[in-house]
């Protein structure tokens, strides 16, 4: 059926129809109204300046639907399904009218490869009984506002051009997935059962709240930011990108343990990360890749299966801190333990009782801690003090601490500290030298404690 006409169509009250097929154009001032009692085919529809707003009982197929001829933010398109989904080809409102689909049913993608479903200033997007998008086929939009979707199942959304903007996208049953091209993406609340996963190219991503089980984040420009105030996590957060500040993650309890990968990127090392995480079960980091790490995992037991710090890492449980520090200098922190582990891969296991298990060089540790399952693992600050005391002093009985002195680029020679002090330099060639030549039995070492 096709209808034209000078000035507005059933704008008050709508027009009803009931055809297969509608082709309708508006050429002067005036918006268009239809109510369809069964499915419908919008085939070319369009207005000079005015709304379109459309009903159907059953399946709409929007082929070709234009309000963008007056792009004055109240030339809003509402299409609406009650009984059946929303096929969309093109929808276009231009740059500040906004975009309403509300389904019953799935709200998919039917445009030619490459084509943009939706365009509009703000655009909504809901599904009662289905999905918006496809996992093969993302719902593709270009938008200069917000977006929000709401689906019973999953929602899958690519924004092709700019940032993306949303106060909320919600799965109700499904996944949720995430493409931005060419821009930031600023989100509120992000929640699926299932999993999220988000690729933004641009150099921000951040996220209000969020919640899923399996969480994928991934942000391809060198030195983008990942921030996120709070996520709600049931198995695993994988993320690479090159700064990553995770202020507050909290494992539901939904598996006995949350599961991390932290990398740059490309999946290299990040620039820096920053995480607080808390739980009923342990954390078990998969992958850890970064050069400057702050890590407080508020839980007993935590396993960094395969680390890789750059210059500094900062990491504690429930109970107590470890230190890597791979600086040329070492500065010695007033942690339970210190590690020493540069350009090389490393686990540590770190646990509620003051036992810690590590293939890094150990540089110091807490005389009340048992590293490696041994109470006096050969710590190299402690025997680097022994062997100069007893090279330099061999009559008095060995000291603990080491400084180093380099303040002025002059003095290269290290010397013993006779008093406690927090901060403590090593070079590291005497660290490696003395790592490559421990000796001496558990008991020799135990003196130093």
């Amino acid at each position: 059926t096709g209808i034209g006409v000078a000035s507005g169509a059933g704008a008050d009250p709508a027009l009803e129809i009931n055809v297969a097929h509608l082709d309708a154009t508006v050429t002067a001032t005036g918006s268009l109204a239809v109510n369809e009692v069964d499915g419908i085919e919008l085939q070319a529809v369009d207005t000079a300046d005015g709304a379109i707003t459309l009903t159907a009982g059953g399946q709409i197929v929007a082929t070709a639907v234009n309000s963008n001829a007056t792009d004055n933010d109240r030339n809003d398109i509402v299409l609406t399904s009650t009984g059946a989904g929303i096929q969309v080809a093109s929808v276009n409102a231009g740059s500040v009218n906004d975009v309403t689909l509300t389904a019953a049913g799935a709200i998919l993608n039917r445009a030619d490869p490459g084509g943009v479903n939706v365009a509009g200033g703000n655009l909504t997007l809901t599904s009662t009984g289905g999905d918006v998008g496809e996992a093969a086929t993302f719902f593709r939009v270009d938008s200069n506002g917000t977006v929000n979707a709401e689906a019973y199942g999953s929602i899958y959304l690519e924004e092709v051009a700019g940032d993306f903007v949303s106060d909320y996208l919600v799965g109700r049953t499904g996944n949720i997935g995430l493409k931005v091209t060419d821009g930031s993406a600023t989100l509120g609340r992000i929640s699926a059962p299932g999993s999220v996963t988000f690729q933004v190219n641009g150099p921000v991503l951040f996220i209000g709240a969020l919640s899923t089980y399996d969480l994928f984040l991934q942000l391809p420009l060198e030195g983008a930011r990942l921030g996120m105030d709070s996520a709600e996590i049931g198995y695993r957060l994988r993320v690479f990108a090159d700064n990553i500040d995770l202020p507050y993650v909290n494992h539901t309890g939904a598996t006995p343990s949350l599961h991390f990968t932290l990398a740059g990127n490309d999946g290299g090392m990040a620039d820096t990360v920053n995480l607080h995480a808390a739980g009923p079960g342990d954390i078990v980091f998969d992958e850890l890749r970064s050069d400057f790490t702050s890590i407080h995992a508020d839980v007993d037991q935590v396993r960094y299966e395969e680390n890789r710090i750059g210059t500094w890492a900062d990491l504690m449980n429930s109970r107590y801190r470890v230190v890597v520090d791979n600086r040329q200098y070492q500065v010695l922190y007033p942690a339970a333990v210190q590690l020493y582990a540069p350009e090389m891969s490393f686990y540590l296991y770190m646990y509620g009782a003051p036992l810690v298990q590590t293939n890094a060089w150990i540089v110091n540790y807490d005389g009340a801690f048992i590293v490696n399952e041994f109470g006096t693992e050969n710590s190299v600050t402690r025997l680097t003090a022994k062997r100069l005391y007893q090279d330099n002093y061999p009559d008095q009985p060995p000291r603990r601490h080491l400084f180093y002195i380099d303040q002025d680029d002059t003095e290269d020679w290290p010397f013993l500290y006779e008093d406690s002090a927090d901060l403590i330099r090593v070079a590291p060639d005497l660290l490696q030298r003395e790592a490559r030549n421990l000796i001496g039995t558990a008991e020799e070492l135990g003196l130093l404690h």
